[in-house]
């Protein structure tokens, strides 16, 4: 019985194995394949298309890394290389704006913990507006005592006041907050006057 549970287990780690090894090869063929076609466009002229191909590329290879926690700079190279695909779509009228100490830039942080914010900003934040109106996204970053505080800030359209006090107020459980769609309810500022701001405190 024993040797039957040992062959089962090691079986299956095997599979495990194999499984993981199947999940790496997939998104290096596609990044592969994506930095071919950026390198085909180049060498054709298409040197704008090719960029955009590029970033994807190294958001895909962002998205299939295994650490869950990278420095604050890989992070904000991430957000860099979505927003300059945004700019595919609104061109020159995107402004990013980044302001982070290089001694905060090792800091370890979450992967995934700016940009989602900072996507949030183009599907809710800039709805609405004309094509030409700035699109300004700007990232900061200091640190404050013995904590790094990182505020993500946009010109969008932000919320009344009403919806804001659903979305901040302390009494207002998660499942209340997502039936209104706004997700967490975490240090989150905004306004009509001022678009809107998400800032995130963490120790360091």
């Amino acid at each position: 019985v024993l040797m039957q549970e040992n062959i089962q287990k090691e079986t299956a780690y095997k599979d495990a194995q194999l499984k993981a090894l199947l999940l790496q090869i997939n998104p290096h063929f596609i990044y592969n394949t994506l930095d071919m076609f950026a390198g085909k466009l180049t060498l054709d002229g298409e040197f704008e298309t090719a960029d955009y191909i590029c970033d994807f590329a190294q958001m895909i290879r962002y998205n299939t890394m295994t650490s869950t926690e990278l420095p604050l700079e890989k992070e904000l190279e991430h957000v860099v290389n979505y927003v300059n695909l945004e700019k595919c779509r609104y061109g020159d009228s995107v402004e990013l704006r980044i302001h982070v100490p290089e001694e905060l830039r090792q800091i370890i942080i979450p992967r995934f913990l700016l940009q989602p914010i900072v996507e949030n900003s183009f599907e809710h934040g800039f709805t609405g507006m004309a094509p030409e109106e700035k699109r300004q996204i700007i990232i900061t970053a200091r640190k404050m005592g013995d904590r790094m505080v990182l505020r993500v800030r946009d010109n969008g359209r932000g919320m009344s006041p009403e919806f804001l006090k659903k979305v901040i107020d302390p009494f207002v459980t998660t499942r209340t907050t997502r039936k209104v769609g706004m997700g967490i309810p975490l240090f989150k500022e905004a306004s009509e006057e001022c678009g809107g701001s998400f800032t995130i405190q963490s120790a360091l």
